[in-house]
């Protein structure tokens, strides 16, 4: 009726055997995110504390980041330009995301921590990251504690802290 075929017993799916169901692709299965490549934390430490010695910030955090990641053997094809919109790549690359919420930058802080700020109002539009070396967060400048600068001790804006 109306050119539509009658419903025929015989174009009735079967139920799927054991073997195809465990073949199927379920809707929530994504393809992997992680980066089989490896990574050292401490390669990549040695190399921010040999070639960032002055505390004074340059505006250059992510450029600093990324080559002591690339020293740590990180591939970072693809890198963002932002410090900010690193939360992303990291993750691609395999590094865990701590809740900041039960992070203590002085207690809980471990050597190789990778730190990555949004902006705040007035502040720089790239945000910023950073690596805690063992003993203190540096980027492209040796700070003097977790909070880089003014700005982000008085506005404490959203950070997400990475590990591997």
């Amino acid at each position: 009726m109306y050119g539509y075929p009658e419903k025929d017993s015989t174009l009735v799916s079967r139920p799927k055997k054991k073997e195809e169901q465990a073949l199927t692709p379920k809707k929530e299965d994504k393809p992997p995110t992680t980066s089989p490549e490896k990574y050292d934390a401490n390669a990549a430490v040695k190399y921010i504390k040999e070639h960032v010695t002055d505390s004074d910030p340059k505006g250059s955090c992510a450029h600093y980041i990324r080559l002591a990641l690339e020293a740590g053997g990180l591939d970072t094809k693809g890198h963002p330009v932002y410090a900010k919109n690193y939360v992303a790549f990291l993750k691609t690359k395999g590094f865990s995301s701590i809740d900041s919420d039960q992070y203590n930058p002085v207690g809980s802080a471990q050597k190789g921590d990778i730190a990555v700020f949004e902006n705040y109002d007035g502040g720089d539009k790239a945000g910023h990251i950073q690596i805690y070396t063992g003993s203190g967060w540096v980027s492209d400048f040796q700070q003097r504690e977790f909070w880089p600068g003014p700005g982000y001790r008085k506005y404490k804006p959203k950070f997400t802290v990475f590990r591997k």
